[in-house]
């Protein structure tokens, strides 16, 4: 800063700086390294004096040691070979205990396999028999319904009949009625001339009396008569209306039975067209199955060394394998079994023990399976989506029995896509789990849905065994699908299991 200000000061204060730093050397380092190449010196001397010691001390012991005859040696080195032969049978014992407790270990996790298989047995057939228990009340149901409608059905009729029986006692009490008012206003004789009438005061029956009592009886007679004619009329009516109505009721009932008739006749052409169908496609189906039946083409030899090569395998594979970035070759290894795959067309070449080399055979067809019916799976997929595009191409009632073909062949064709679908997942599985450990699982080889429900069963199957070396579960996938990830960490979060994420990105490990 002050050379900054001040400009013409500035080699005065080098010139100062430079006296100081060498005042500084002189003071201070010279002094610190003359200090440390004695105290170098120092240590040298006495590295030097200690080889001495050590040198003398040795060459005492030496003169100490004195010299052994034969017979001392003899016991010494029977002393050596019974130490060596103690220290061999503890390593013996020490392998046979580890052996014993490994199968002590495996007959534990059978059993405890036995008695999950037992209890899921016995879970069946309690679902089984709850299953007929509903049956049984649902068919009780039913019948106490059919005796309750019956029983309704007996009410409505002796209703009907009652009803039908007070209407005609009520008819029959009109007509007494209507008989009892015809008597009742029955018209009188007329009297004859010069009779008394009790009526009058008089002994004679005057004109007048006579038209009178005529009036009288005519009025009458006109009322009887337009009461009876009104009954008649209401029951020509009545008569008339049930009629009417029993002959559109009848007018119904055989439009209602030509219609059933013509449906049940088209549901019965239905049905036996459906069933024509279904009998093809299923005939179809077989006949594809058979024809897609995996044949085993390998060739397996044994060398005197104890290796097994497995000639037959198409050179298309060899890659696969080994798997991506050498994957299914340490899927070997973990079975004590190390794999040559060659990249032409000779044999594969197995090294190991006799078992080992056994499971890892059972490994090699499973693979071979998984890759031949996903092969099959991709063809019958590509079929399917032509016969779909076929079908959505043609247009038009002219081309109805062109299209229900190419329906037919394509619902052949989804039949045998899951068929081969399915046979590619279950040998996927056994090539990647088999003899893996029970709390390892590998979703190679699958989709998100199956995979999820394989991670499942898996779960519930070590929840289920109460052993504290199954903690945790080991979960292997192809890191290339990145879905698969995410919807296995949603599965343990959806479940609120502790989990963590392999660097590697291809494992996770979660706390069961």
């Amino acid at each position: 800063v002050f050379c900054l200000l001040y400009p013409m000061w500035l080699p005065l204060v080098i010139l100062v700086t430079l006296v100081v730093v060498g005042i500084c050397y002189k003071l201070l380092v010279v002094p610190a390294v003359a200090q440390g190449v004695e105290v170098v010196r120092a240590d040298v001397t006495t590295q030097e004096e200690r080889t001495k010691v050590e040198e003398e001390r040795r060459e005492e012991e030496k003169k100490e040691i004195p010299v052994l005859s034969e017979e001392e040696r003899a016991l010494k080195d029977l002393k050596k070979q019974k130490k060596k032969e103690e220290k061999k049978k503890f390593r013996e014992k020490l392998k046979k205990a580890k052996l014993t407790k490994e199968e002590r270990r495996k007959e534990k996790e059978e059993k405890e396999l036995l008695r999950l298989r037992e209890e899921a047995k016995a879970f069946e057939e309690e679902q089984q028999r709850r299953k007929l228990r509903e049956k049984r009340i649902m068919e009780a149901k039913v019948s106490v319904e059919e005796r309750r409608r019956l029983q309704n059905l007996e009410l409505l009729k002796q209703a009907d009949f009652d009803r039908r029986r007070a209407y005609e006692e009520k008819e029959r009490a009109e007509r007494e009625a209507i008989k009892e008012a015809q008597e009742r206003n029955k018209p009188k004789p007329k009297p004859a001339w010069n009779v008394t009438n009790t009526n009058s005061n008089s002994n004679k029956v005057t004109l007048t009396d006579i038209f009178q009592e005529e009036l009288q009886n005519t009025k009458g007679k006109s009322f009887e008569e337009e009461e009876q004619q009104r009954l008649l009329q209401y029951r020509r009516e009545r008569r008339n209306h049930r009629k009417m109505l029993a002959k559109q009721e009848a007018i119904q009932q055989a439009a209602f039975n030509q219609k059933t008739q013509s449906s049940s006749t088209a549901v019965r052409e239905r049905e036996t067209k459906n069933t024509e169908i279904s009998t093809r496609i299923n005939t179809a189906v077989n006949s594809e199955k058979r024809k897609m039946a995996w044949i085993d083409t390998t060739k397996i030899t044994y060398t005197p060394s104890g290796a097994c090569k497995i000639s037959g395998i198409p050179t298309d594979l060899h890659s696969s394998l080994l798997g991506e970035k050498g994957y299914n070759a340490k899927l070997f290894k973990r079975i004590n079994v190390s794999i040559t795959v060659p990249f032409d067309d000779t044999p594969v070449i197995l090294q190991g023990n006799q078992e080992d080399i056994d499971v890892a055979l059972q490994k090699i067809i499973a693979f071979l399976k998984w890759k031949y019916f996903q092969n099959i799976a991709k063809t019958q997929t590509q079929l399917r989506a032509q016969c779909r595009d076929q079908a959505s191409s043609l247009t038009g009632p002219q081309y109805r029995v062109q299209i229900d073909e190419f329906l037919e062949k394509e619902k052949i064709h989804s039949i045998l896509v899951d068929s081969a679908y399915s046979e590619t997942k279950k040998h996927a599985i056994q090539f990647y789990n088999q003899n893996m450990g029970a709390n390892r699982i590998d979703l190679h080889g699958l989709r998100s849905e199956d995979a999820i429900a394989l991670l499942n069963t898996r779960i519930e199957q070590m929840e289920a065994i109460s052993v504290p070396s199954f903690d945790h579960i080991e979960i292997h996938f192809p890191p290339s699908i990145g879905g698969l990830l995410r919807d296995i960490t949603d599965y343990l979060k959806h479940y609120n299991f502790w989990f963590d994420i392999a660097p590697s990105g291809d494992c996770v490990i979660a706390k069961i």
